[in-house]
């Protein structure tokens, strides 16, 4: 009696061919279909590593994806821990902003001024105060937390014992400093450092004038106002009594902001603006008239 596996009956499919060729018709036998398996078993032994692993990344790039969604599910926090998560995200740009190379140019070009001034004092170690104008949401947008926290560099650096005085509508918490919510431009008694990046012009005049009879005492960080005096910035004609930024024509000099900083556009154009008294000695403010009060401002509207 044979051992042989009996082979199974021969069976074929005709495929349609045209009439030109079918007297040689091609048929497809069993034997040909255990051909072609015995083929693709080859195959995929041979790349069934490659495809296990295909598998077993597409396994982990799920887990990394639903992972990764988990990370960003917001959960509920206090107002206590908004203001703690706050404050360290703002010491840990602080502690950078120190560092760069942008903040170093800006330290070495004031010590340079003051040099030439001939006086041995930093231009920032006589501020008590600081008032911020349109600073934005810094709560929410990490461009304006990095614009704050230039200014809490320097207060850390130099000392100074005042606050920092936030005056804008967008700003809903705080943190280490104090904030006022009333956004009126008020006389200053003491010497004061305005920072004003990106405000409008007509919010600078009205700095200008509030602080007209002791500009000595104030310092204003913003936008250039040689470019305002310069350049296409000009002013509508009923509102030339008013332009304080172009009064103040050779009564400042201006500290040009480097351009340096790692985040593009965030000091743009910006510079520091001192007015040395040497340069107001013939300013004259006896006559009320030709220093007259600008119109109000709306609450920190668009550039007007």
């Amino acid at each position: 009696m044979s051992n042989q596996t009996p082979t199974p009956p021969s069976t074929s499919v005709q495929l349609k061919t045209n009439s030109k060729t079918n007297n040689n018709s091609n048929t497809y036998t069993s034997k040909d279909a255990e051909k072609n398996h015995q083929i693709k078993q080859e195959y995929l032994k041979k790349n069934s590593n490659t495809i296990s692993s295909n598998s077993n990344n597409n396994v982990l790039s799920s887990n990394n994806r639903s992972k990764k969604s988990k990370l960003y599910v917001s959960q509920p926090q206090t107002e206590q821990e908004r203001i703690d998560k706050l404050y360290n995200q703002l010491i840990d740009l602080q502690k950078k902003m120190i560092e760069t190379k942008f903040f170093k140019e800006i330290i070495e070009n004031q010590v340079n001024y003051k040099q030439e001034q001939q006086t041995n004092n930093s231009i920032f170690t006589n501020i008590h105060d600081i008032v911020c104008y349109g600073i934005g949401d810094f709560s929410e947008s990490k461009k304006c937390l990095e614009q704050l926290s230039f200014i809490t560099s320097l207060k850390s650096l130099y000392n100074i014992t005042g606050s920092i005085y936030i005056y804008d509508p967008n700003v809903k918490r705080k943190a280490s400093f104090q904030q006022n919510d009333n956004h009126d431009t008020t006389k200053q008694n003491y010497y004061t450092l305005f920072y004003m990046p990106f405000c409008g012009r007509k919010l600078y005049d009205n700095v200008l004038w509030s602080n007209w009879n002791d500009l000595s005492r104030i310092l204003i960080i913003g936008n250039s106002f040689n470019q305002y005096i310069d350049s296409i910035h000009s002013v509508e004609k009923d509102y030339l009594p008013y332009s304080y930024t172009s009064k103040s024509i050779n009564l400042f000099d201006e500290l040009e902001f480097p351009n340096t900083y790692p985040t593009p556009y965030i000091f743009h154009q910006t510079s520091l603006h001192i007015f040395p008294k040497s340069k107001l000695l013939n300013l004259t403010t006896t006559n009320q008239q030709d220093y007259p009060e600008p119109p109000p401002l709306p609450p920190f509207g668009p550039e007007l």
